[in-house]
């Protein structure tokens, strides 16, 4: 999939070079804006009472670049309210939108006759079409060198706007309107086939989510060392594992605080747990650590110079991320990392919450804050623990044991001393690890490339649209009839009309 979405764009980036380069064909006219539409206004500006259901008010959030998102659409008005604006305006097949709060710059071209109302940070346009195709239209607004003049336009701080009154004056580069059609009908190819190499990189992309997350069920279920165990058989098996942890643990004085929880008290259900190799072994969580502690509360701040402390958005399925680091002041006493820690986020969204990762030591010393929980194991592999629990069959434990609070999920120390995990012998586990590290480091290097190739063909089509307004991406036809002439003509025509318009009156009087 990915090979085929690279293929793609290999060969638009071809197509979009193929013919030129070219200089600036004569008879091309630059104009204002304001001279080729007939109406240049903007939505609504009184925010009209909202329905449960009618018809759709689009917002800016709505439009992207294949146009209005009518699946987004969260707000709708009655017949009546969209009647009564329709009076002002009512937009239709092929008048032209443009994103101009905010997120501004992004014009697309109405494609039906659907009915709809929009808000103010929206600005309307209506092509003239003796002069301009709305296609061509909306790609010149999209186009390089109109958004330097968007980006010059914008005003504001918090919501950069660009005015209908700085809108009315962008200069817009003309083609004759035969050569428009051209260039507005080979900008639709390339950009179809752009996005078909598009559409294959995301295919990719979640190829190789479902290959990740297929690896990680295998690796915890002893699948994915299947033909390695029967090879070398255990020197050790999980049953001798936990084993050898009781009998440690029975020569040891009792644990204190949190870590003196009555694991014993917890049960073991296995019954919805996969079954595992007879040299593997369940246990429960609580069984194999040796301390649980949870995150500090102390206020922490970008400022300061102390000590870095995590934080729930540092915490990704695996590994840890250093950037955005607050820190707690230098005189606080804080629970400091030990290298093989688990980092397990307690709190966080319903989707989010239980992600964990095994700290390194890549930031020394390093300390957690109250949504984390540090869990240090104690003879099994952490990093193991943390493939269980990232694994599908952990992500659903979590799902089932966690409880839900106001907009928050929360699965706290207790609870996650009774989870089940398996306990494989240690030199599978050590395999197992090494195996999967070698599988996710090449999807880490499929990632980049795939990064990579969404940013060349973000690039390939502002570098088509720069060729297409400079009038090097169709060939020219000396038939067609010039922009200026086009311009002129009908210039003069309008004077005409005004002057008979003026007689008329005098007639009148």
């Amino acid at each position: 999939m990915m090979a085929d979405g690279g293929a793609v764009v290999e060969r638009v980036k071809d197509l979009a070079e193929a013919e030129g380069p070219w200089m600036l064909p004569e008879g091309w006219a630059t104009t204002k804006l304001e001279q080729i539409v007939e109406r240049l206004t903007d939505g609504t500006h009184q925010p009209p009472k909202f329905t449960a259901s009618g018809i759709p008010f689009v917002v800016i959030g709505n439009v992207s670049g294949d146009g209005i998102d009518w699946s987004s659409i969260s707000k709708w008005v009655s017949p009546s309210t969209y009647l009564s604006e329709s009076k002002r305006l009512r937009p239709s097949r092929d008048d032209v939108l443009y994103t101009a709060v905010g997120s501004y710059g992004l014009a697309i071209r109405v494609l039906d006759d659907r009915e709809f109302m929009f808000q103010r940070h929206i600005a309307y346009l209506r092509p003239d079409k003796a002069l301009v195709d709305p296609t061509y239209l909306c790609y010149a607004l999209n186009s390089p060198v109109l958004r330097r003049q968007a980006d010059r336009a914008a005003r504001g701080v918090a919501q950069k706007t660009v005015t209908l009154g700085s809108l009315r004056e962008f200069d817009i580069p003309l083609a004759s309107l035969a050569e428009q059609r051209r260039i507005a009908a080979r900008m639709n190819a390339l950009f179809a086939e752009i996005a078909d190499g598009e559409a294959a990189l995301v295919a990719a992309r979640k190829g190789l989510d479902i290959f990740r997350r297929a690896l990680l069920k295998a690796a915890v279920t002893g699948e994915l060392t299947k033909g390695w165990r029967a090879a070398n058989p255990a020197s050790e098996t999980g049953h001798d594992v936990l084993a050898r942890i009781a009998k440690a643990r029975a020569t040891k004085a009792p644990a204190k605080g949190r870590t003196g929880h009555n694991v014993d008290a917890l049960s073991l259900d296995i019954s919805a747990l996969p079954t595992l190799p007879e040299s593997w072994a369940w246990a429960r969580v609580g069984e194999v650590i040796s301390q649980m502690e949870y995150g500090t509360s102390e206020k922490c701040d970008f400022g300061y110079s102390g000590i870095p402390v995590l934080r729930m958005g540092n915490v990704d399925f695996g590994s840890l991320l250093y950037t955005k680091l607050k820190y707690a002041p230098k005189d606080t006493a804080l629970p400091i990392l030990q290298v093989g820690d688990l980092v397990f986020n307690r709190t966080n969204s319903a989707e989010l919450v239980g992600k964990c990762a095994v700290y390194k030591g890549e930031v020394s010393p390093c300390s957690l804050a109250s949504y984390l929980i540090r869990l240090r194991f104690d003879g099994i592999s952490p990093d193991f623990a943390a493939l269980w629990i990232n694994s599908a069959y952990g992500r659903k434990w979590i799902a089932t044991n966690k409880s839900q609070q106001v907009g928050q999920a929360n699965l706290s120390g207790g609870t996650l001393r009774g989870m089940s995990i398996p306990i494989p012998p240690p030199d599978e586990a050590e395999e197992i690890l090494r195996r999967v590290a070698d599988a996710l480091t090449a999807t880490a290097d499929t990632l980049t490339l795939l990064d990579a190739e969404a940013a060349d063909a973000a690039r390939l089509k502002q570098s088509t649209l720069k060729a297409a307004f400079e009038g090097r991406l169709v060939s020219q036809d000396p038939l067609d009839e010039p922009a200026t002439a086009l311009l002129s003509r009908l210039a003069a025509n309008s004077l005409a009309m005004r002057a008979k318009r003026g007689r008329a009156r005098k007639s009148t009087a």
